[in-house]
Order: structure tokens, then sequence, then C-alpha cells
């Protein structure tokens, strides 16, 4: 079952669980940093957050709408278990209508669905001596 769950109501605790214990962990989607660099935002969560999406919105003139905020590279659906392609478009099938646009970059461990398109993304491994 998919609920849509407001910062305010939200159990921090089970999220910060979920998004610590994933399988595609990024810092960008823990609650403090969210608080941090969102105006607002909101969740999809999955059962007893065996998933999570984090939906950081903006308002403007009464206009709804989802983006990705800056200093926050790679959002998306973050499960403590590998996902069925069916179940992370349920996921993002589940974004409620009122926002009128939807502009997210997904984690790279997420699938690629039809409605996206592919950016690079690279990665520099740094060696310490």
């Amino acid at each position: 079952m998919i609920q849509y769950v407001k910062r305010k109501d939200l159990n921090i605790l089970k999220y910060d669980a979920c998004i610590e214990n994933s399988i595609q962990s990024r810092i960008y989607a823990f609650s403090w940093y969210l608080d941090i660099v969102a105006d607002n935002w909101d969740v999809l969560v999955l059962g007893d957050y065996k998933a999570v999406m984090p939906l950081p919105w903006k308002q403007k003139y009464f206009i709804k709408y989802i983006t990705q905020p800056f200093f926050c590279q790679q959002l998306g659906v973050f499960a403590l278990e590998k996902l069925a392609t069916k179940t992370q478009e349920e996921l993002i099938k589940k974004i409620p209508r009122r926002f009128l646009n939807v502009s997210l970059n997904f984690n790279s461990g997420n699938y690629f669905v039809s409605k996206m398109f592919k950016k690079n993304n690279c990665v520099l491994e740094i060696y310490s001596s």
C-alpha cells in the first residue's frame, strides 16, 4: 500500500532508517538534509517504510510543482530491498495530480521508466594516502 505522507505527519525515525539502510542510500534524502535545502517536502511511503520517495515541492501563484532542490543531486525511490520495475512505476503514478509539473533527478539505483530521460553521472573515486 502506497501512502502520501505530509512532512509534519512523517515518522522521522522510520523514514531516516529506510534511507540509511536502503540499497540506494544518499545523503540528499535524509530528513535533516531535505529540511535544509527544500522549501517544502512530503513523501510517498510503501508499506511500513519499506520504500520511500521524497517529493520536494514549491508553490507559485497557487500552482504547486515538484522540483529538484539546489544542492540535492539525486532523489527518487529509496528501498530496503530491490523493487520490481512495476512497483517503482506505481510509486511514480501515486504522485498527486495537484502537482502540475514534476522535475526530479532520480538516483542511479532506480529503474529507467519510459517517461524519463537518462542523464550521465560521473563518479570520481578518490583515494587518500
